[in-house]
């Protein structure tokens, strides 16, 4: 027999009590270095690697920020 619900982001079926995809995975940063508060995968990087990567979304947010510069 094969799932046809929705999956999370880790591949895990969807919890049938949940209300939203968005509920079940969309959890708080338990780590501290999610920019956003919710938890984006951060918390397995090496710290060289969160530093590129809160960089790179520091200037991604600046350039939406700031379009004609």
């Amino acid at each position: 027999m094969q799932f046809t619900g929705t999956l999370t982001a880790d591949g895990t079926p969807l919890s049938p009590k949940s209300t939203t995809t968005q509920e079940s995975t969309m959890s708080q940063c338990g780590c501290g270095r999610s920019p956003t508060g919710t938890c984006v995968g951060w918390h397995n990087l090496t710290e060289e690697q969160y530093q590129e990567k809160k960089t790179a979304y520091e200037a991604r947010q600046a350039a939406k920020a700031n379009p004609s510069e």
